[in-house]
């Protein structure tokens, strides 16, 4: 979510495409999130919750 940083932040921002990598989970990143829960039918939260993270390491 917003605010967060880290490894795992850098990950979801490379796997997304999302600019700048910088593992800062700010409001671009968010937006990608967003994106890519509409795109996959998951609930549209801006959040890399449970769902979300499973469907980005499976993809």
């Amino acid at each position: 979510m917003v605010g967060s940083k880290g490894a795992a932040v850098g990950f979801v921002q490379e796997v997304l495409k999302s600019i700048p990598v910088d593992g800062d989970f700010g409001h671009i990143t968010s937006y990608a999130v967003m994106e890519y829960q509409e795109n996959k039918g998951i609930v549209i939260d801006g959040i890399v919750g449970k769902e979300t993270w499973t469907a980005i390491v499976t993809t």
